[in-house]
C-alpha cells in the first residue's frame, strides 16, 4: 500500500493475517457495542440525575471554589501510551473528579451569571446530537439536522417580526406628525 494511502505505515487489516484483521476489529467493536452504550448511558443518566436532585435542593455549595493554580493539578497527567477508555473509568472519573469540580448550576444558590441551568431534557437532545453527528452544511450530510434548524429560524423570524411590528405599532403614533392641539394618546386609556 503506497504511504499516501497509509500515512501511518500500519498494514490495512486487509493485508494482516485473520486472527490479526479481527483483532484491529475487536477494539472497534467494543467501542461501538451498543449493549455497552446502552448500559454506560442509563448510568451516566443515573450519576446526572442524583447530582441534579442534590443541586436543586440545594444541598452542598453552588462551587467547590480552588485557586486555578492549585485546581489544575490534578489535572497534569502524562497523555496515556494505550488506550484507557472504559465505561467504569469514565463515570468514576466522571463522579469523583469532574462532577464535583463543575459549578452547579441548577442550585438555588447559584446566581446564574453568564450561564443559566440547562433543561435536562435538552442535554438529552445535545445527547442525540451528538451521537448523530449530522453535519449541517449541505441537506445530505444531515437532513432531520438541516430541517430542525430551517423550522428554528423561521420560527425565530416569525418571532422577530411580530416584535420588530409590534414594536412599529407601539410607537407610531409618535412617528405620525399630529397637531399639536390633539394628543398622541386618548386620555381615558392612559393609566
Amino acid at each position: 500500500m503506497p504511504p499516501a494511502d497509509n500515512p501511518s505505515n500500519q498494514p490495512a487489516a486487509a493485508d494482516l493475517p485473520p486472527t490479526a484483521a479481527a483483532a484491529s476489529f475487536a477494539w472497534r467493536d467494543a467501542m461501538f457495542d451498543p449493549e455497552q452504550f446502552r448500559a454506560s448511558g442509563q448510568a451516566l443518566v443515573a450519576l446526572l440525575a442524583k447530582q441534579l436532585s442534590h443541586d436543586l435542593a440545594g444541598e452542598g455549595q453552588p462551587l467547590n471554589w480552588q485557586p486555578p493554580q492549585l485546581a489544575e493539578q490534578a489535572w497534569l497527567q502524562p497523555m496515556p501510551e494505550q488506550p484507557e477508555l472504559n465505561a467504569d473509568t469514565l463515570l468514576s472519573w466522571l463522579s469523583q473528579q469532574v462532577i464535583p469540580a463543575n459549578l452547579a448550576v441548577h442550585h438555588p444558590h447559584s446566581m446564574g451569571h453568564q450561564l443559566a441551568p440547562p433543561l435536562p431534557l435538552a442535554a438529552l437532545c445535545d445527547l442525540v446530537a451528538s451521537l448523530a453527528n449530522q453535519a449541517m452544511p449541505v441537506y445530505e450530510t444531515g437532513p432531520a439536522a438541516t430541517l430542525i434548524e430551517r423550522q428554528v429560524i423561521r420560527w425565530l423570524s416569525g418571532l422577530l417580526a411580530g416584535i420588530v411590528i409590534a414594536a412599529a405599532l407601539a410607537y407610531s403614533p409618535l412617528a405620525v406628525p399630529r397637531p399639536t392641539s390633539q394628543p398622541c394618546w386618548p386620555r381615558d386609556n392612559m393609566v
